[in-house]
């Protein structure tokens, strides 16, 4: 083997052994992020979801109904998104238009809409998204926001349509303001909504045109305003995340974002806003559960695997017991 044959090995070689901590941490981060934004859904689910396929929509009816007659607002939520897949926009249409006064009816095809929005735009960066496809999803998007704004107008009680609102106007680039008043429809209609709480903590991150400071600003207020067992402490755990990634996703700096995860200060609030949330009496327990699994992708970045996917575990497992 002749030197400059050896020479590229050695270099691959250190290059690999150097990048391998940073790459094992972002596929377990990847993993934990897949676990907790597209949560695997129970048997029960399963049968609602087959039905749907079927074009039957009684099912999820009845679970949505059952689910506001108890305001177990964390519930029918997670219906709302199990439920809200983009190939189903066209029966949720024909639900429409059966219904015209059925709040749940636009409530639904508003998040299918929205989902195929999703599935239209992709995850990357919007830079790489054609000039088509950005269109279709903006397109998709502002149709979906005139579906939750029907929805509420016909259920002036659901958070849902609020928190919808919220993640929808995040896409499309709304200011920081509107966001704001978005979140706060959802939080008077149920102050520990998860879903509304996750999307707003999404509108101040820098990514979304807010800033690291609002984050955590919000993250911490939200905290400090939730009791015990309340899922809003683990926006704590987020918030932390959110600044990892934007470390290495955004500024290319790996070094920075282990760092920032490792700093004792960090680990202490983060520990504690955990304790907090997951409490021996929470205060929603699909709340709860679904803050488990979005905080799971803490300790994927800060290097605790095992402990991200044991949280992981403990969410999908008592979401199961439940929905």
């Amino acid at each position: 083997m002749g030197p400059i044959i050896v020479a590229i090995c050695v270099f691959v070689g250190a290059f690999v052994l150097l990048s391998a901590p940073h790459l094992l941490r972002n596929l377990t981060v990847n993993r934990l992020m897949d676990a907790a934004w597209n949560v695997r859904p129970s048997e029960r689910t399963r049968e609602l979801l087959r039905a749907l396929d079927q074009g039957d929509i009684e099912p999820l009816r009845s679970a949505l109904s059952r689910a506001a007659r108890s305001r177990d607002w964390d519930l029918r939520g997670y219906y709302v998104y199990a439920a809200g897949l983009g190939e189903h926009v066209e029966l949720y249409a024909r639900w429409v238009k059966r219904e015209p006064g059925s709040s749940e009816a636009h409530l639904m095809r508003a998040e299918a809409l929205a989902r195929r929005g999703y599935d239209v735009r992709g995850s990357d960066t919007f830079d790489t998204v054609s000039a088509r496809d950005a269109g279709t999803f903006a397109t998709l998007t502002e149709r979906a926001r005139i579906s939750y704004l029907e929805a509420a107008r016909l259920d002036p009680d659901d958070p849902a349509p609020w928190a919808g609102l919220l993640l929808t106007g995040t896409s499309l680039g709304m200011p920081l303001s509107e966001a704001w008043e978005l979140y706060a429809e959802a939080a008077e209609r149920h102050p520990g909504n998860w879903v509304a709480a996750e999307a707003m903590l999404r509108a101040t991150c820098r990514k979304w045109g807010g800033s690291h400071e609002v984050m955590f600003e919000f993250a911490r207020e939200a905290a400090e305003g939730a009791p015990l067992g309340d899922p809003r402490n683990a926006l704590i755990a987020l918030a932390h995340f959110e600044r990892w990634m934007y470390f290495a996703w955004f500024d290319d700096d790996r070094g920075a974002g282990a760092r920032h995860c490792a700093d004792p200060g960090v680990q202490a609030e983060v520990e504690a806003a955990l304790m907090e949330a997951f409490g021996p009496a929470p205060l929603s327990a699909i709340g709860v559960a679904r803050a488990r699994l979005s905080a799971a992708t803490w300790y994927g970045c800060s290097g605790a695997a095992g402990r991200g996917r044991e949280l992981s575990r403990q969410g999908l497992e008592a979401l199961h017991a439940i929905a």
